[in-house]
């Protein structure tokens, strides 16, 4: 490590390496930081929701709060992954962190999971929602 720091040091001086170096930061910190926002943001208030990597979140039609009872969160989630590959990745997914398939929906402590293909605005997408058990009655349309 100190040959190639003193090779660098012997074809240029401190300033120069300075010049060079704080504009190729300054570079890399203007592309690495959208990407960095946009998974931050993409999570930020499902962060324990797995999202397989070929939906995307509608983030104005989802949404989150808590209950008295627990959280509410829907996703309203497009992909143009064939059904049966996107129930299956979630499947695989979500039993391996501990959800629990019941009939057609996932629970996992006092959550349910329900997972359901829609039609909005005529486009086909899905929604994923977790709630309390003691809400499963809830019906969000």
């Amino acid at each position: 490590m100190s040959l190639i720091c003193s090779i660098f040091l012997s074809l240029f001086s401190v300033r120069q390496l300075v010049r060079l170096a704080f504009p190729a930061l300054l570079l890399f910190s203007c592309f690495a930081t959208p990407s960095i926002l946009f998974a931050s943001e993409r999570t930020a208030w499902f962060s324990d929701v797995p999202l397989i990597d070929s939906v995307i979140v509608d983030a104005q039609l989802s949404f989150a709060f808590d209950s008295p009872s627990g959280r509410i969160l829907v996703l309203h989630l497009q992909t143009q992954a064939a059904d049966h590959e996107l129930l299956s990745a979630y499947r695989d997914t979500l039993t391996a962190i501990g959800w629990t398939k019941q009939n057609e929906q996932y629970v996992k402590g006092d959550e349910l999971l329900r997972l359901e293909k829609i039609q909005f605005e005529g486009k086909r997408s899905w929604r994923l929602t977790i709630m309390p058990m003691s809400a499963e009655q809830l019906a969000i349309r």
